[in-house]
């Protein structure tokens, strides 16, 4: 991969980014600690609907540059990792069979998003 690039790297990962991202990851963890555990599955489909359009957004812009070398592999460590903290507060909401049997578009495109990451680090 390329050098640093600075517009990469403020559009992917700038203040702005990170800010968002970890007052986003905050406010759902802060949720899943603050509904009980049975009723968090049923409540929670916003919750990992909004990671995974998170991730999935951060994601796709990460492969286009990285398929065109546009920054360091510093820079896309980076990105995985910020990624990958938006994927923690959603593994509260998938642990019960509630939520795998009745919200599959939720599920499904959060393991699209999980697995996506997960091929990142190892192309990464």
């Amino acid at each position: 991969m390329a050098p640093g690039n600075d517009t990469t790297a403020e559009q992917l990962y700038g203040n702005g980014v990170r800010i968002g991202t970890y007052l986003q990851a905050a406010t759902l963890l802060l949720y899943n600690f603050r509904t009980a555990p049975h009723d968090v599955s049923r409540k929670a489909s916003g919750l990992k609907l909004a990671c995974a359009a998170s991730m999935l957004a951060i994601l796709t812009s990460w492969t286009l540059l990285a398929l065109r070398h546009d920054f360091c592999l510093v820079e896309a460590f980076i990105i995985i990792a910020l990624v990958t903290m938006l994927y923690l507060p959603a593994l509260g909401a998938i642990s019960t069979i509630h939520a795998i049997l009745y919200e599959p578009a939720a599920v499904l495109s959060l393991f699209l998003a999980a697995f996506w990451n997960i091929g990142a680090f190892i192309w990464f």
